[in-house]
């Protein structure tokens, strides 16, 4: 396994300083997956990623504007989504992981249908 979260190299966690997205953030960070915490509150999300170590980053990003998101998204291996609602933001995730051929992860909108 170990192998396997190395080579995940870069993740941007939507929603990384949230009641679930810290959780997200702090496990990909023990398995050595260098993060990129990001939302809307830039001070949430800087405070996040201090908290993670040195080689972790912060981001202010909107999940809503697909433009945001495309230009994040081509640096990195895999796009967490934990910031919500997810009826409203999740297609736009999706959408800008599917043209740059990236993974996407939603573990949040499971548990809330």
């Amino acid at each position: 396994m170990e192998d396997f979260h190395a080579a995940l190299g870069r993740a941007l966690v939507i929603g990384g300083y949230g009641t679930f997205g810290i959780h997200v953030s702090r496990e990909l960070a023990d398995r050595g997956v260098t993060g990129i915490v990001a939302g809307r509150n830039v001070r949430k999300a800087e405070a996040a990623a201090a908290g993670l170590g040195d080689h972790h980053m912060s981001a202010r990003i909107d999940a809503a504007r697909s433009d945001a998101l495309q230009q994040f998204v081509q640096q990195l291996d895999v796009v967490v989504l934990c910031a919500g609602p997810f009826f409203q933001i999740g297609s736009h995730c999706r959408q800008a992981c599917l043209q740059a051929g990236r993974h996407y992860v939603e573990p949040v909108a499971a548990t809330c249908q």
